[in-house]
């Protein structure tokens, strides 16, 4: 988190009022971080049971093949510009702490669920205002 804080405030200044899909282009790392998260934790949700008792060819030009789709369907790689530009702004506007009396060894990472994954505890991280 420190070293992709630093690239943001780095290229973007430490006065900016607001951040913009613009500034997104300048920031490698944030970009990296964010397609390693989508590496790892995958969205199951749409991946389990989509195509059971479907009548669809896999080889043929039918639309609900296509890697681009709409609704429920939507490939996750269109809504990365959204993931990135949030994720910008609560990087570039906080700094982000642990509740007191917690350590970093002290966090579960474990996960919970079937088709929809979930932390099995809450990271219940503390936002503390940058500027």
């Amino acid at each position: 988190m420190k070293q992709v804080q630093d690239e943001i405030r780095t290229k973007l200044g430490d006065n900016q009022e607001r951040v913009t899909e613009d500034d997104l282009d300048q920031l490698h790392c944030l970009k990296l971080v964010v397609k390693r998260d989508i590496q790892i934790t995958p969205n199951h949700s749409t991946l389990v049971s989509r195509f059971v008792n479907s009548t669809i060819a896999d080889k043929g030009l039918e639309l609900q093949l296509l890697p681009i789709g709409s609704g429920k369907r939507i490939c996750p790689e269109t809504r990365i510009a959204t993931v990135e530009l949030g994720l910008l702004n609560l990087l570039y506007f906080f700094d982000w702490e642990l509740p007191q009396g917690k350590r970093v060894k002290d966090i579960d990472l474990e996960e919970t669920g079937i088709i929809t994954l979930s932390k099995r505890t809450a990271l219940e991280p503390v936002p503390v205002l940058h500027h």
